[in-house]
């Protein structure tokens, strides 16, 4: 486990593909024609952003595991984790540096229990935001079903809606 987490920032950004670009403005329009919301949070991420975002993550789920540190929600929208060091221990300055991070890049839905491995640089289903070939929208007021209804008719499909439901490609 780290002992600090040092802030990057996502630059410079990589646009996505004009044709990735193409479906995901007609699958927001789907969506928004149908009352629901879409918001982008990210689109094209460098590799030194998802090494940064893996650090956050990994860091998350190991400081969770340790006895007093436990993890929450904050009820907003979207839900937003975030950690509590409930013992005041030794790991209360890195609990306070992963809920910062979490903030800035306003990180949602991960828990222990989602994927580990997202945004590892390492793992093929990352390269898509470095080359332009993938987004991530959170999208509200649609059922699950509806969202990929829309999705599949804009050409895009969510490759692990169980771990990342917000991630689309085509």
């Amino acid at each position: 486990m780290l002992d600090t987490i040092s802030h990057i920032d996502n630059l410079p950004l990589t646009p996505v593909v004009p044709s990735l670009a193409t479906k995901r403005d007609s699958f927001k329009m789907a969506v928004l024609g149908m009352g629901g919301t879409f918001t982008i949070m990210e689109e094209g991420q460098t590799l030194a952003f998802q090494q940064h975002l893996f650090s956050i993550r990994k860091t998350f789920i190991d400081l969770n595991a340790l006895p007093g540190i436990n993890a929450s929600f904050i009820p907003i929208t979207p839900p937003r984790p975030q950690l509590t060091d409930v013992l005041a221990s030794l790991c209360q300055t890195l609990v306070n540096e992963v809920d910062l991070e979490i903030i800035v890049h306003d990180l949602v839905a991960f828990t222990p229990d989602d994927a580990p491995w997202a945004h590892d640089p390492l793992s093929p289903s990352s390269a898509p935001h470095r080359t332009g070939g993938a987004f991530d929208a959170f999208i509200t007021g649609l059922t699950e079903a509806e969202i990929d209804l829309k999705a599949t008719a804009a050409g895009l499909h969510r490759p692990n809606p169980a771990t990342e439901p917000f991630h689309f490609e085509p």
